[in-house]
């Protein structure tokens, strides 16, 4: 009877088979990014600005805000505004 050889996370081990997932879930996030980019390029007929791309708005602004005051309240902390 033949054996098959061993798969490549076999070969490499545990951690090098994690690591090897990790590396495809950046690329696969990379591509849905620029896929993203892209798409709003071709629909608004918009050159791509890196200016307007990460300016903040006041939605993207309470959404961090938002995030802030839950990571606060995890660790038992209260924001206060600053005066």
């Amino acid at each position: 009877m033949q054996t098959r050889p061993a798969s490549g996370c076999a070969r490499r081990g545990a951690q090098a088979c994690s690591q090897h997932r990790q590396a495809a879930r950046r690329v696969e996030r990379s591509g849905s990014h620029l896929a993203r980019i892209i798409d709003g390029m071709i629909k608004s007929g918009k050159a791509y600005d890196e200016n307007e791309a990460f300016k903040v708005t006041p939605s993207s602004q309470a959404r961090r805000l938002l995030n802030l005051h839950k990571q606060a309240a995890k660790l038992g902390l209260q924001l206060v505004p600053a005066v």
